[in-house]
């Protein structure tokens, strides 16, 4: 990422040097998607692949020593909810006829 200052000289504008900002070795997207924007306040923010130290690290502050196995998920996630048991009134969806 680079800056340029830009000054104003009656109708013209005078163009700094290039500054180098920060450089970004591995950028996140490609165009016409950007790993930066600004936000309306001001702020910028950026995008960055964390590197493999920082994601091990992540992963153990998480999951410290602990295995997790989770048996039968499939049967709660295919599971469709009974609408007529939901709402104060039975009916969450009050123009829906229900049998």
């Amino acid at each position: 990422m680079m800056a340029v200052a830009v000054a104003e000289e009656g109708d013209a504008l005078r163009l700094g040097q290039p500054e180098v900002l920060f450089r970004v070795d591995r950028p996140q997207f490609s165009p016409p998607f950007a790993s930066w924007d600004c936000l309306p306040d001001g702020r910028f923010v950026l995008i960055l692949d964390p590197t493999e130290e920082e994601q091990a690290a992540s992963i153990r502050a998480m999951y410290p020593d602990r295995l997790r196995i989770v048996q039968g998920w499939t049967g709660k996630v295919l599971t469709v909810p009974d609408f007529r048991k939901l709402g104060s009134s039975g009916n969450p969806v009050p123009n829906l006829k229900l049998k």
